[in-house]
């Protein structure tokens, strides 16, 4: 099973949509996660000639910001459990028997309202008890060698991310490849790199291996 997560930063370009029909073809994920469309669901016709084999759940955006979109293989018994401007969660009954269930995450960017975040993913973790990953954009590094560049971190926001997954039994996969997601795209001394994206799990989910795919248009990777 291959999940693919990316904020998009933006869906309406066509070059995009290419570069998100390669990446599936590329990759071969079963369920695609993807941030910040800012597509309203009556136009994604276009999107959804490309991946006839998906079934898509859009959940649109507010004014000009965001949203989300998840699409998954039609031949996957997919159910959506819940979801909201910042989450989608879905459980996944697989043919040999097994079941788990996900959460697509695209945390709050405003420094005053991360702790909603941390709050949403509390609220998810007692809805069920099934082996469970969390994954995306959680706008917030969970180490602090996870910033690169001139500011500072804020340890209170990197603490609450790391009790927040405690509390949830969630632990983060690690990676290869890649290892900042985010950068503010400026030169020299004004860059800020960061990793926002992640995917964390539960023991009992599986072994995740993790790749952080190649920049492309977006400032997340």
């Amino acid at each position: 099973m291959r999940l693919l997560s990316w904020n998009v930063q933006g869906l309406g370009n066509p070059w995009m949509v290419r570069h998100l029909r390669e990446l599936v073809k590329e990759n071969k994920p079963s369920i695609v996660f993807l941030m910040e469309t800012r597509l309203h669901d009556t136009k994604t016709h276009g999107i959804r000639r490309c991946f006839l084999d998906f079934n898509f759940l859009v959940v649109n955006p507010v004014r000009k910001a965001g949203r989300l979109m998840l699409c998954w293989k039609k031949n996957l018994n997919v159910q959506i459990t819940s979801f909201s401007n910042h989450h989608i969660s879905f459980s996944v009954a697989e043919d040999s028997g097994r079941e788990w269930r996900g959460s697509g995450i695209y945390g709050w960017p405003a420094n005053h309202d991360k702790y909603q975040t941390w709050m949403l993913l509390r609220s998810l973790k007692n809805l069920s008890t099934l082996p469970w990953v969390c994954f995306g954009d959680f706008n917030e590094v969970l180490y602090s060698f996870e910033k690169v560049g001139t500011r500072g971190y804020n340890m209170r926001e990197l603490e609450a991310l790391a009790a927040s997954c405690e509390y949830c039994d969630l632990y983060d996969s690690g990676s290869k490849g890649i290892n900042m997601t985010w950068s503010n795209g400026r030169r020299g001394s004004s860059n800020v790199q960061k990793r926002l994206d992640r995917f964390l799990a539960t023991l009992d989910w599986c072994n995740i291996r993790l790749f952080f795919l190649t920049y492309f248009a977006s400032q997340n990777h």
